[in-house]
């Protein structure tokens, strides 16, 4: 008996922003709770301090070295969203934050992704990346204070 794998072609995952002129590739995670940048991408970007902490799948954790409000574009539409920064990321990932925000609708089967927020919505076409997978998960991760004598 012979088996038929059909090679599975890589998800289109990246969408195409502009920031300053220049464009970048930006990871569409809906799994990652919060947007995450790092800092080497946009070297000069200003960042004020936080205290967020950030976990990757296998629980490791995500130093950030703040938050910044980044102004960009998507097919020529101008957007600005709130991302933590951190020397861990070595790309742009807009998490279910981002998507959540501007109302996204991600079509898997036409590699589209619509985004309603805007005043008339925009369908951009999203590409695959031929560099290595670098992270897929990330949790945001908040400090809960539990009384004393409060456990079961």
């Amino acid at each position: 008996m012979s088996h038929i794998m059909a090679k599975r072609k890589k998800a289109a995952v990246y969408i195409t922003l502009q920031y300053n002129g220049m464009d970048f590739r930006a990871l569409l995670d809906s799994g990652c709770d919060v947007s995450v940048l790092g800092r080497r991408i946009l070297p000069n970007l200003s960042y004020q301090a936080c205290h967020k902490n950030l976990l990757a799948a296998n629980a490791s954790p995500i130093p950030i070295l703040g938050n910044a409000l980044v102004s960009f574009t998507v097919a020529g539409v101008a957007l600005q969203h709130q991302f933590l920064v951190s020397d861990a990321i070595e790309e742009i990932v807009l998490g279910s934050d981002w998507l959540e925000a501007n109302n996204c609708t991600w079509d898997f089967q036409t590699s589209t992704l619509c985004i309603k927020s805007l005043p008339i919505p925009v369908s951009v076409k999203l590409g695959s990346s031929s560099h290595r997978e670098l992270m897929r998960r990330i949790y945001a991760v908040e400090d809960v204070e539990l009384p004393a004598n409060s456990q079961c």
